[in-house]
């Protein structure tokens, strides 16, 4: 009778057991379900206005919701430009310095064509006495219906301070320094830093969208001293610069030395 009882004790731990694993089996078998996302040619899975990828989480570091536009970070360099259903990989900095300075985003009719573009800003390079941004520009082929097609058939505009400027531009002669032959600054030998060898523009640049929805550039003008490494700034140029379709053009100027108290 023990041995009886022993034997159907055995058996219903059996029959439990297997019932269980059936359990664990069935519940490990149910796969989730995935959702749907658009593979970019670069590789980035764009799931939901996210970018996913399984060793990164790629941070958003410009947007503009109102136009489900979204700018994603990739490290060390490079950017991730999202909007309406699909992302494009542009070769940018991005927010790639170790100053961790933030892009800015504009969509606007640069061009006066009744379609906009995606402007961007950001910072390419800080250190001491140097600070200086860069605008892209992008253009797209409206043809397209698909947006998906679309951004990958596009034309990019960059713009920096050398396209707008050039080092024959500014003269130094005789104590005055001068722009396309404006007087816009007076100096004279200084003891510390020895003879003027001319006037600098470049190491301070910054690009910033205008409440109209233009764009514009602030650059600080220096003289250069024989004995110091960076420019000694006396003044800025603010202009306003227009998109063509095609290229940049400097609208109008002018000179503003209101951060420049020992000028």
């Amino acid at each position: 009778m023990k041995k009886l009882a022993v034997l159907l004790v055995v058996l219903l731990l059996f029959l439990t057991g297997c019932s269980v694993c059936e359990l664990k089996h069935s519940e490990s078998s149910v796969e989730p379900e995935e959702k749907p996302y658009i593979e970019d040619p670069y590789g980035v899975r764009l799931i939901d206005g996210q970018i996913i990828d399984e060793n990164t989480n790629f941070p958003l570091v410009a947007a503009l919701p109102e136009d489900n536009i979204y700018l994603y970070n990739i490290l060390p360099q490079g950017v991730v430009l999202y909007q309406d259903g699909a992302g494009r990989y542009f070769d940018w900095m991005g927010m790639s310095r170790p100053q961790m300075i933030m892009p800015r985003l504009k969509y606007a009719d640069f061009d006066g064509d009744g379609v906009k573009e995606i402007a961007e800003i950001e910072c390419i390079g800080t250190g001491t006495s140097f600070n200086v941004s860069e605008l892209h520009v992008l253009k797209f082929d409206e043809k397209t219906p698909d947006y998906y097609e679309r951004v990958q058939r596009y034309k990019e505009y960059t713009i920096t301070i050398d396209d707008l400027l050039g080092e024959k531009d500014f003269v130094y002669k005789d104590g005055t320094a001068l722009f396309k032959g404006i007087t816009i600054g007076f100096a004279e030998r200084n003891e510390e830093g020895g003879d003027i060898t001319g006037v600098s523009f470049g190491n301070i640049v910054y690009f910033s969208f205008s409440d109209s929805g233009g764009i514009v550039c602030k650059a600080a003008i220096g003289y250069r001293y024989e004995n110091w490494a960076t420019p000694d700034f006396f003044i800025d140029m603010v202009m306003n610069i227009s998109f063509d379709g095609e290229g940049f053009n400097i609208d109008n100027y002018h000179f503003n030395n209101d951060n420049y108290e020992h000028y």
